[in-house]
């Protein structure tokens, strides 16, 4: 089956998805998922339309500009599981002791309103990143000219974009060298969701050099194109919104931020925070399966929770010390390799500061020396692990 919350694939009997650390499962052993089959569509801008992206790619950028101008003003326990837990940050309730920030609960959780108020309502100590992206928003809208870009993409090294005459649904704005995107600037895709309504999102923003993505950025969620229409259909229809609000939520979903931080060579490498989702497609999954009901896709539609990875990342992987937070709590404390917890790391209950385990892992399983805890932080195991399982 399928984790509703992240997508990842899990075991049947899973209680928790080991990805996300959402519950799958609840008491009682009901199912909380929907088995789905990952769909892969692409599609292309068409010959011809070039002076329909510009035309409609200037007023996409006056009005998410806006909106980008609006965001910016807006701003019985052991000794040692007691004290893991006392110091560890509690994420969920507390605002900024700073000043009030602007509620944008009721926007889709996708958006980038959402995310920002998500995050700067809560005190997961993301002010760095948070600061860093709406300063990049705010300086790629003084730019006006646009250029098609054609891309040239390597196994050993991130993809590179050049100017093009040809038609392109790619448009960069911003800064340049050599025929190439150099400096500050902002990719847009431009495709058409049906043949009466065009969209546009944002790839990248932030630094480029030598027609790559180097510096700090902000990379925007992928997708697959074709999930688009299936997504408004299902809204319209079967949560009854109107066309209008349909649109609106994909069009916030098109927004979406994945990763803030470091870029090197066109890759996701060094310092950053990735952004992990609910997925909208399973909307649309739940609906189509056999064992999808309305409700099921009504939870979906109103999940409203954002993992978040907080670490150095190689090549778009993590590598080294992380934090991963789920429902603003602190989920994982330590170190990963390859996706992976690896190494020495905390692990926490899910919406919980209670410690579950503490220790040494190896490829995302207990493995060497730790200690497990139940929720109510009596300790369970302390000694030897071998892949997940006590070592014998």
């Amino acid at each position: 089956m399928f984790c509703r919350n992240c997508g990842k694939e899990i075991s049947d009997d899973t209680m928790y998805c080991p990805n996300c650390g959402y519950q799958v499962k609840k008491q009682g052993g009901q199912n909380g998922n929907v088995n789905t089959n990952t769909v892969n569509s692409t599609t292309t801008g068409k010959k011809g339309k070039k002076w329909i992206w510009v035309v409609l790619i200037v007023i996409v950028v006056v009005i998410w500009g806006n909106r980008c101008g609006n965001d910016t003003e807006s701003e019985g326990t052991g000794d040692n599981n007691e004290a893991k837990t006392e110091s560890q940050a509690k994420t969920n309730s507390d605002s900024k002791s700073n000043g009030a920030v602007e509620d944008y609960s009721d926007r889709p959780v996708w958006s980038k309103e959402y995310l920002f108020w998500y995050v700067e309502s809560s005190n997961m100590n993301l002010d760095s990143e948070i600061n860093t992206a709406k300063d990049i928003l705010q300086k790629v809208q003084k730019f006006e000219t646009t250029k098609s870009l054609t891309t040239e993409s390597s196994l050993f090294k991130g993809t590179s974009y050049s100017f093009t005459v040809e038609d392109s649904n790619l448009i960069y704005m911003g800064g340049e060298k050599d025929n190439k995107p150099d400096g500050l600037g902002i990719i847009w895709k431009g495709y058409e969701i049906n043949d009466d309504v065009f969209a546009f999102k944002a790839v990248y923003a932030g630094n480029f050099s030598k027609g790559k993505f180097d510096g700090k950025g902000i990379l925007f969620k992928d997708y697959d194109d074709s999930i688009m229409q299936d997504s408004l259909d299902t809204l319209n229809h079967q949560f009854n919104l109107t066309a209008d609000n349909a649109r609106s939520y994909c069009e916030q979903y098109l927004e979406s931020i994945s990763y803030i931080g470091e870029f090197d060579n066109g890759e996701q490498t060094g310092k950053g925070v990735y952004f992990q989702y609910p997925n909208i497609q399973l909307l649309s999954y739940a609906m189509s399966s056999s064992n999808g009901t309305d409700e099921e896709a009504t939870e979906m539609l109103n999940l409203n929770n954002i993992d978040i990875y907080q670490g150095t990342f190689n090549d778009g992987e993590c590598q080294g010390d992380f934090k991963i937070y789920h429902d603003r709590y602190l989920f994982y404390d330590g170190e990963m390799k390859n996706d992976q917890m690896d190494g020495k790391g905390i692990l926490y209950f899910p919406d919980s500061t209670q410690v579950q385990y503490d220790g040494h892992w190896n490829s995302g399983k207990y493995d060497g020396k730790g200690t497990l805890y139940d929720e109510n932080g009596n300790e369970v195991y302390k000694g030897k692990w071998d892949n997940g399982d006590y070592a014998h």
